[in-house]
């Protein structure tokens, strides 16, 4: 399990690179960042220092109060993904409008990544962050 983050020494809106990319299909926009922390925060559910990224979605997954769970299953969730190429935390939720939103972090969580649509289709978002995280590092 993914330890909850009382407060978060991560501001998103501070970072030290950024993109935004708009997929032909999937998602409608995707934000990619290198978050800035002002230190590595420890963190026991991650083995030791978490990246900042990785300290970012704890303290969403709290302030959201969105259960461990399967983003595959769940509208509402957080969990630790893999794939052959790498491994990160993603967090899945539709707080605005019922548009459904995908947080994840990936290169041993020091970048931070979401994706969104304007509707409601979840499924689809899904179905393209199942595509997208086998490139991921």
């Amino acid at each position: 399990m993914i330890a909850y983050q009382p407060y978060t020494p991560v501001d998103p809106s501070a970072s030290h690179a950024g993109v935004t990319c708009y997929p032909a299909t999937g998602a409608a926009r995707l934000y990619v960042m290198a978050p800035v922390s002002p230190r590595f925060e420890y963190n026991s559910a991650f083995g030791g220092a978490s990246a900042p990224g990785d300290v970012y979605l704890g303290y969403l997954a709290g302030a959201r109060n969105l259960p461990f769970g399967s983003c595959a299953t769940d509208k509402r969730a957080y969990e630790r993904w893999a794939s052959p190429s790498g491994s990160g935390t993603l967090a899945c939720m539709n707080p605005y409008d019922g548009r459904p939103w995908i947080y994840f972090t990936f290169g041993k969580g020091i970048y931070l990544a979401f994706a969104t649509r304007d509707d409601s289709d979840y499924a689809a978002l899904y179905q393209w962050w199942e595509q997208l995280k086998i490139f991921l590092p």
